[in-house]
């Protein structure tokens, strides 16, 4: 992270989706439809347009100025409070998918401290790491970041709170290289070839989201944290037939 560019890193990154997806057909013996395919080759197809379009490159020292900061982290923060308050008292699908963006944001903003303290390591070692703020910031974001997280998957459907989270975090931690870090990309038509490359991205995690495998994954722990009450009320009525037949004896 000290030595590459955000505006390259966090956009490979975007790739674990279809591989986590990949390796849990492995590990639960579940085949993957072509549907589920052509999701994760439109993720990576969408990730090679992005950076071939953007072409980024390091210009200079890796370290972002004393008033890029000051601007940049409470946008940051105030966008992330924003999508927050939005959720709240949203139907599940927009709350999940508001909550979804946040978390994203939220760890893109993480992703741009721990180029700062990976920074600082390189050019002083420990001492100089643990002098930096951004060493103490990111554990505020990477904190903040799994509660919302958390909030998203608990706020409504899969599919519409892990397109958020995998999209924004990258974008966010892109603005941050480039307009933070200085990082160099390409401009002009080339960024209307880059956003075709965002939707490719946006396409294949809405596809890879709605995978049965996921689904499939998931309604067991459904099923179980709900196999409770179903016994309870099963019980219930249960109890309310033998009075029903002992009342009429």
């Amino acid at each position: 992270m000290s030595f590459g560019a955000l505006s390259v890193v966090e956009p490979i990154l975007v790739i674990e989706l279809p591989l986590t997806l990949l390796i849990a057909s492995l590990a639960f013996e579940q085949r993957l439809h072509a549907r589920d395919w052509t999701a994760a080759l439109a993720m990576t197809a969408g990730v090679s347009v992005l950076l071939y379009a953007l072409s980024p490159m390091v210009n200079g020292a890796p370290t972002v100025s004393t008033l890029s900061w000051s601007i940049g982290l409470p946008v940051n923060v105030v966008w992330i409070a924003v999508l927050v308050a939005g959720s709240r008292g949203s139907s599940p699908g927009r709350a999940a998918a508001l909550l979804g963006v946040a978390t994203g944001s939220a760890f893109g903003l993480t992703v741009a401290l721990v180029k700062g303290m990976t920074t600082a390591l390189d050019q002083g070692g420990v001492p100089r790491a643990l002098a930096t703020w951004q060493t103490y910031a990111l554990v505020v974001t990477g904190v903040l970041g799994v509660f919302l997280l958390q909030g998203a998957l608990n706020a409504g459907a899969l599919t519409m709170a892990q397109p958020g989270i995998t999209i924004a975090d990258p974008v966010v931690s892109m603005l941050w290289g480039i307009f933070g870090y200085g990082e160099m990309v390409r401009t002009g038509g080339y960024l209307l070839v880059a956003l075709g490359g965002v939707v490719m991205v946006a396409a294949g995690v809405y596809g890879l989201a709605r995978s049965t495998l996921i689904s499939e994954t998931l309604a067991p722990s459904a099923a179980s944290q709900h196999a409770p009450a179903v016994q309870a009320v099963d019980g219930g009525d249960t109890e309310d037939r033998r009075a029903g037949r002992a009342g009429s004896r």
